[in-house]
């Protein structure tokens, strides 16, 4: 269930609540994990913030992974993860005329 201004990414139709959660992630050695049972994403707050836009991103691309039945292996999975995140980085004007709606074409 969501809570009061909890972020939260729609992937696939459905909201996935993206949590802070230390103890959780730290005792399994990762930055973020997706929650599969329970339809969450969690990630290490402890983390700087730019590295934990990263993981996100990592996570999502699970979450697809995941739903879409694609069965990459995880080293494919996080380059994929990371070649994404620098797109979007590296590119907010373009992020920004996407979800515009607005189309591409000049």
């Amino acid at each position: 269930m969501k809570k009061p201004n909890q972020l939260t990414v729609r992937v696939m139709g459905r909201d996935v609540p993206i949590l802070k959660d230390d103890i959780v992630v730290q005792a399994a050695n990762n930055l973020g994990e997706y929650r599969i049972q329970r339809n969450q994403i969690a990630i290490d707050s402890q983390v700087e913030q730019q590295l934990q836009g990263a993981v996100l991103i990592h996570e999502i691309v699970e979450v697809l992974n995941f739903d879409l039945e694609l069965k990459l292996q995880h080293e494919i999975l996080s380059s994929l993860a990371s070649a994404l995140y620098q797109v979007i980085r590296d590119n907010p004007q373009l992020i920004k005329q996407i979800i515009s709606g607005k189309g591409l074409v000049v």
